[in-house]
């Protein structure tokens, strides 16, 4: 198998569109991303890889904590993705989390994560292992997938 036909099986992957909510410099700031997992029930734990030079890494880091923002397939979420993606993730409305990350008021459902641990994988990515300790629901999926946005990878 060459490197393009591995390629193009990974971009097979269907992944959930995930918008990170972090505290930025000047206030909410959101990511729109794609590589996250439940990854223990016991402790409740997720598993989320970002560029190892992002900046939402950096404002995770500095405050130990995230959301995790899902979208509904029933709502008009396109605009809103594409506004997040254009602005940067700057500039967009809050509400204030368990750990004062912010969560994204058009979200259907979402959880508040605390930074348990990192780990650099070798390559270009960071992994952050977070414990989740709240979470929220207030309407009804199923989540928009990246392939939603006629996307292949976020984040």
């Amino acid at each position: 198998m060459s490197a393009d036909d591995a390629s193009a099986a990974l971009s097979e992957i269907r992944y959930s569109l995930l918008i990170l909510g972090t505290q930025g410099e000047g206030g909410p700031h959101f990511m729109v991303a794609n590589w996250g997992v439940q990854a223990s029930f016991e402790p409740r734990r997720f598993a989320m890889l970002l560029e190892s030079g992002s900046r939402t890494l950096a404002f995770a880091r500095k405050h130990k904590a995230f959301t995790v923002n899902l979208l509904s397939e029933t709502q008009d979420y396109k605009p809103l993705v594409k506004d997040v993606m254009k602005r940067k993730g700057e500039g967009h409305a809050a509400q204030k989390g368990a750990l004062d990350a912010p969560r994204l008021p058009e979200a259907y459902a979402g959880f508040d994560c605390k930074l348990a641990k990192e780990v650099d994988v070798g390559g270009d990515h960071t992994l952050l292992v977070a414990d989740v300790v709240d979470g929220w629901t207030k309407g009804e999926g199923p989540a928009v997938v990246l392939a939603d946005m006629k996307l292949s990878y976020a984040g």
